[in-house]
């Protein structure tokens, strides 16, 4: 051990800990709350946001609780007829989604006894306040729909939130919810009834008193002007997700990828092939944020695949034989080097000694290290380019689940050098969503501070081994260590590796992965709105779909 290498000073169990490594799905996290306010992986369905605001309203008016767990317990009595009804249409022949109905395996045991009635004496969450508290609190805060005055015991329906609860107060009424959910029982019959009406995928329906409202909220044009700023980039967001459905024809190409690939290249590929899809005008700016997420996507996924193979290479070997240097010499070994060419079909002599401006000028043609480091505006090359950040990342993706460690140390360098050259003069847009990646970055990694790193090795000519000798220091030793120590941000999270008397030590597994989060959700909040087919077999964009595309096509 050196001076100066990082070292542990605890040891802990292989289970604990979030699978952020790195501190960079933080920085993620942070950009899809931009992008997708109100939407998070856990509140996908938009009918339980009318029947929240309906019941803490209701539970108010009929039961003036004095505590905030009088009112959880109203909150909760409601839900369990909501569970019961969409678990019980679950069973019918509808096309439409039952998926994340909260509750639901409990709801499926209840009905397998075959009895006539079910008692409404059972828990479904061991947080008793049902996903209101567990689920949509959040979104409901966010899209300012409930709120708590200075001098109220417990939350509120706001102003802004009252039309959801008027039109769902509708469908309450012609359910008999609100008696329904003072009973001690519920008989199957009933509801059978009523499971049609009450169940949140009826909220698509054209005859839904909520679906309007609904729409008003996610992608209402005249919002009030605390939230005009997030509506705005919610339904921009939920716009994009509509012109990538629509860009396959028959193709299905409404997958994270294909969303982000549109953003990023203004193209996707189906079936080995690109399909262009030229953003509408007035999407233009939020496509850009997608496009930076992009760009944040690919960063971590190279840099979280370098700590992959050094845990491999952990495991294979002795502490003491597991030494750093070592690691970094398969990471920069001449067969690695030879690899690194061809995947970019170059005819550069590259060796871990050869100048790191050499490699960067032979990833893309026209361009130099000297434009990089200028900040001179280079043209990028297109999504099906053998050194396109697409083609690298497959390359790199195909590497890793087949364990050729040569092949990732070659993929990856060359896609952060990819991104660094797209991003070497963003402007206009781009430039915009850059800044916006960059404040959201706060002390976490990130692509705008690898730019910056790069343009700094090139000015002081690091050899390619050089550079990337210092990622694994810096990005994967170093930033693994703080991250698990507590030191790169709030919290502390379970380190994966640590250093001993002997050497170093692999301590738990990871595997990158690609963006995905709220995906889902949001895809189910276009179904329920019936701005996307509500039938989840096909991707076909609704006349309202194609009324909002239309309509952010021609606002800039």
């Amino acid at each position: 051990m050196q001076v100066g290498d990082p070292q542990w000073t605890a040891r802990a169990t292989e289970t604990e800990g979030a699978q952020d490594p790195l501190g960079m799905t933080r920085v993620l996290d942070r950009l899809l709350r931009d992008l997708l306010p109100g939407i998070t992986t856990i509140s996908p369905r938009p009918r339980y946001i009318a029947h929240h605001l309906w019941a803490l309203r209701d539970v108010t008016q009929r039961a003036d609780p004095d505590s905030r767990a009088q009112l959880m317990r109203g909150l909760y009595r409601r839900e369990r007829i909501l569970l019961l009804a969409g678990v019980r249409h679950q069973g019918s022949d509808s096309p439409k989604s039952h998926t994340n109905l909260v509750g639901a395996r409990t709801a499926h045991r209840l009905f397998g006894d075959d009895s006539e009635s079910l008692s409404l004496d059972f828990s479904f969450l061991s947080n008793r306040s049902g996903s209101y508290g567990q689920n949509y609190i959040g979104p409901l805060q966010t899209m300012g729909l409930v709120d708590t005055p200075e001098d109220a015991r417990f939350e509120q329906v706001t102003e802004r939130g009252e039309p959801l609860a008027d039109a769902y107060a509708d469908i309450a009424e012609r359910t008999n919810l609100p008696a329904l959910a003072t009973g001690d029982a519920i008989s199957v019959a009933e509801l059978d009834s009523i499971a049609a009406a009450l169940c949140p995928c009826a909220v698509s329906g054209a005859d839904a008193p909520d679906r309007e409202p609904l729409r008003t909220l996610y992608i209402g044009r005249d919002q009030p002007e605390p939230y005009a700023a997030q509506a705005r980039t919610r339904r921009e967001s939920l716009a994009l997700m509509l012109h990538t459905a629509r860009t396959g024809g028959e193709t299905d190409t409404l997958t994270p990828s294909n969303l982000l690939d549109v953003c990023y290249y203004g193209a996707v590929i189906a079936d080995g092939a690109p399909i262009e899809a030229e953003t509408p005008a007035g999407l233009v700016a939020t496509a850009a944020r997608w496009k930076a997420l992009q760009a944040h996507d690919y960063f971590r996924y190279a840099t979280e695949s370098v700590l992959t193979a050094w845990l491999a290479y952990l495991k294979t070997t002795d502490e003491a034989d597991a030494t750093l240097e070592a690691f970094k010499r398969h990471a920069r070994a001449g067969v690695v080097c030879d690899r690194m060419t061809a995947l970019i079909d170059s005819d550069l002599d590259l060796s871990p000694t050869t100048p790191l401006e050499s490699l960067v000028s032979a990833v893309w043609p026209d361009a130099t290290a000297a434009q990089l480091v200028a900040r001179e505006p280079l043209s990028p090359v297109p999504v099906t380019h053998a050194a396109s950040e697409h083609t690298l990342d497959t390359e790199l993706r195909t590497a890793l689940a087949g364990r050729e460690w040569t092949d990732v140390h070659a993929a990856w360098p060359l896609l952060l050098i990819a991104l660094a050259l797209r991003y070497t003069a963003p402007s206009g847009p781009d430039g915009e969503a850059w800044a916006w990646l960059s404040a959201r970055t706060r002390n976490d990694l990130s692509p705008v501070r690898f730019c910056g790193h790069l343009r700094t090795h090139l000015e002081d000519d690091l050899s390619v081994g050089e550079f990337i000798d210092w990622v694994i220091d810096r990005y994967i030793i170093e930033r693994g260590v703080e991250i698990a120590a507590g030191k790169g941000g709030s919290g502390s999270s379970r380190g994966y590796f640590e250093q001993t008397g002997a050497g170093w030590r692999h301590v738990r597994e990871h595997t990158p992965n690609h963006w995905g989060a709220r995906f889902g959700s949001a895809v189910s909040v276009l179904r329920d709105l019936a701005l996307l087919d509500p039938d989840s077999s096909t991707e076909a964009v609704t006349e309202a779909g194609r009324t909002l595309l239309e309509t952010e096509g021609e606002v800039k």
